[in-house]
């Protein structure tokens, strides 16, 4: 076992696999219901044509609750779904917004809070039938808090009507979850061997920003507890990293969220080159 599931078993303390079941309605399927969370699966659509259906895993935390960003960081997993119905659908990958920063102890997750949509494509081996298609799908997750986590699962069942497509009255839903997705950076980037990450660009100065935080692809890239002092230049900005020992003169690539002055966040999908820098100092 490793020494990243060790520190989190320590911290899970029991196990929660109940679900209350709540009646389902159009597009939106039974929902999980606990103290931490209500959770269920939804559709983008009211009517769908053809075999690919816009679907998402929707979570509505309570406050001091969270689940896991698609890289947990030191501790934890992210939530994992599989169709079971009908025979040989096919679940694309959930589609993630930027995560928070969450510290506990010594350790350095990332994590989302709040309600949280998880978009994804379900593919089916053919178009609808007339009567439409019941989906059937099993997830299992974790719902922690700063002391303790409670690993859960539940069973949900949608079904998507055949027709012209139409919006759901969870549609809106899916426009801000999309409105939330990382972007393709604009800016240069380049990592130094000392963890120092420089971004470059317009509109990138002490005016403009007020915080920024990288979320690495990699949960051992660099060391995910450390603080990321942010620094201006003349043409943007640096972050000092921490890299991870084994990791030192790797390219570097994830997920930067940038806050302005007026509280706004952007995220962005950055590759970050290699660069010269001083040697790597622990």
């Amino acid at each position: 076992m490793s020494m990243r599931w060790s520190k989190f078993f320590a911290r899970a303390i029991f196990l929660a696999f109940s679900i209350m079941p709540i009646a389902a309605h159009s597009a939106e399927s039974n929902k999980f219901v606990t103290k931490q969370d209500t959770v269920s699966l939804v559709s983008q659509s009211d009517s769908v044509a053809g075999n690919s259906i816009r679907l998402g895993l929707l979570f509505r935390l309570e406050k001091g609750w969270h689940i896991y960003w698609k890289i947990a960081g030191d501790a934890g997993e992210p939530p994992r779904l599989t169709l079971t119905a009908p025979e040989h659908a096919f679940a694309g990958a959930f589609e993630w917004p930027a995560p928070d920063w969450f510290l506990v102890n010594s350790l350095g997750d990332y994590v989302e809070t709040g309600t949280v949509l998880l978009p994804f494509s379900a593919i089916l081996p053919e178009p609808l039938p007339v009567a439409g298609v019941d989906l059937h799908a099993i997830v299992h997750w974790l719902v922690c808090d700063s002391t303790i986590c409670v690993p859960q699962q539940a069973a949900f069942k949608l079904h998507e009507n055949a027709g012209i497509e139409t919006a759901s009255a969870q549609s809106s839903l899916f426009a801000a979850a999309n409105a939330a997705l990382p972007r393709p950076s604009p800016f240069k980037a380049y990592i130094a061997a000392d963890g120092v990450l420089v971004v470059e660009g317009g509109g990138l100065g002490a005016a403009d920003i007020k915080a920024v935080h990288f979320f690495p692809d990699n949960p051992d890239a660099i060391v995910n507890a450390a603080p990321q002092p942010l620094e201006f230049r003349l043409n943007g900005f640096s972050l000092a990293l921490r890299p991870a020992k084994s990791n030192g003169r790797q390219p570097l690539s994830g997920v930067l969220e940038i806050t302005d002055g007026n509280g706004a966040k952007r995220a962005l999908t950055i590759e970050a080159r290699t660069a010269p820098c001083a040697p790597y100092r622990n």
